[in-house]
């Protein structure tokens, strides 16, 4: 993991395995990791801003500054001059894991990632990397589901808009399908709220644009034929 090696990086993450005790589980999960797949692939990653960790075996957040507290319950720190800030969540507070009651483990958290290309966690202490099949969808540039549980209709929209902005990966049929007949006027309205909290008139734009440019496909079959996203890099005009 040659990225987790840039020294700043580098030594933020040892400061937090110091201050840790020495049984807490550290992962790494999800968007930075597949970043860096997608850079290995083809080149041009999207930004990574964050890195985001989960402590298992753990029963509070460590103290860190300057930090502060997330929508989820978590903490973001942002350590001096490291390009990235870290959102750090106790495994047990995961919200997917807490309203389905499951148990604060490994397989669980893989099991419960949203989208399959997020689906890659490093264990920090192990130094081990664990896929559940994000590498074959980074491959196929494809956003699929992957969990069959949702926190929320609204944030799985928001989420599908976001990392598809972010990525220019090509819908999985379920998750067009989820797109187009699955948002009702209270959902749309829902995501417009999300937006509101976390964009400037023109970010909340670009992404109720996305939305519209989605759901202006008459069917699959369309998107998939017309879509810019659905030619493959160098394939086309």
């Amino acid at each position: 993991m040659s990225y987790l090696a840039e020294s700043r990086i580098s030594e933020a993450l040892g400061h937090l395995l110091e201050i840790l005790p020495s049984q807490t589980d550290v992962y790494i999960v999800g968007g930075a990791l597949r970043n860096l797949v997608i850079e290995m692939i083809y080149g041009r990653p999207p930004i990574t801003v964050d890195i985001d960790i989960f402590l298992g075996n753990c029963h509070s957040l460590p103290t860190l500054q300057p930090s502060t507290v997330t929508d989820l319950g978590g903490l973001a720190w942002h350590p001096g001059t490291c390009p990235v800030s870290f959102d750090i969540c106790l495994l047990k507070d995961f919200v997917i894991l807490r309203k389905n009651r499951l148990l604060p483990s490994l397989n669980n958290l893989m099991a419960s990632i949203d989208f399959t290309m997020n689906t890659l966690i490093y264990d920090v202490r192990r130094k081990q990397l664990y896929d559940g099949g994000a590498v074959h969808d980074i491959e196929k540039r494809l956003m699929e589901f992957h969990s069959p549980v949702f926190y929320s209709r609204p944030l799985t929209v928001y989420r599908i808009l976001l990392l598809r902005s972010k990525t220019d990966f090509m819908l999985s049929p379920t998750v067009f399908r989820f797109i187009k007949h699955q948002v009702d006027l209270d959902i749309l309205m829902s995501l417009k709220r999300i937006l509101a909290s976390r964009y400037d008139r023109e970010g909340r734009k670009a992404l109720l644009q996305e939305y519209d440019r989605i759901c202006a496909f008459p069917d699959y079959q369309e998107y998939v034929t017309n879509a810019p996203e659905a030619v493959p890099p160098g394939e086309g005009s």
